[in-house]
């Protein structure tokens, strides 16, 4: 073996941040009464902390036909009034629903970021839930779930899947 040390020079090279869409998705079934209050409270926290210039995009879930994003492609600003209008829209989410299917809202993910295309190519998806589907066709769900993921996938820099409690 032999050790060899080579000096190398480095030259950096100033790169303009990109911005990132944020995708946050709040899962409002039933079972997610102990925390709601909590999990809106810290995700208005993380609206309000991102940098100016990102965008996001804000949805929530509970059973079947309970879904929709209440922020699409929201352009944070330094503006204080553009900022406030943050909580009080976040607000609006801290009471549950019913049960929980993923697969509605996950695809309309999809649908919304094929809308938004032109904003970043960096996004970035957080899904906050406690559990598994509730819906009558679990099968069904199960293969909508996958099938919209494939589709997903592609889209997404990176995902971060939020569990709570024990059933997670």
């Amino acid at each position: 073996l032999f050790l060899v040390a080579q000096h190398v020079s480095l030259t950096t090279q100033q790169v303009a941040p990109q911005p990132v869409h944020h995708i946050l998705l709040l899962d409002r079934s039933g079972s997610m009464a102990w925390t709601i209050d909590a999990l809106v409270s810290h995700v208005t926290e993380r609206l309000l902390s991102l940098p100016p210039g990102d965008y996001v995009s804000v949805g929530y879930f509970s059973g079947e036909g309970e879904y929709r994003f209440v922020l699409k492609g929201l352009c944070i600003a330094n503006d204080e009034q553009d900022r406030a209008t943050i909580p009080r829209l976040m607000d609006t989410l801290r009471s549950t629903l019913t049960l929980t299917c993923f697969s509605q809202i996950l695809h309309e993910t999809v649908v919304t970021l094929d809308e938004l295309t032109a904003l970043t190519p960096l996004v970035t998806l957080t899904l906050f839930t406690d559990g598994c589907p509730v819906v009558r066709d679990l099968r069904t769900e199960h293969t909508r779930i996958f099938a919209v993921l494939d589709a997903l996938a592609p889209k997404l820099t990176s995902a971060l899947l939020v569990g709570y409690g024990g059933y997670y």
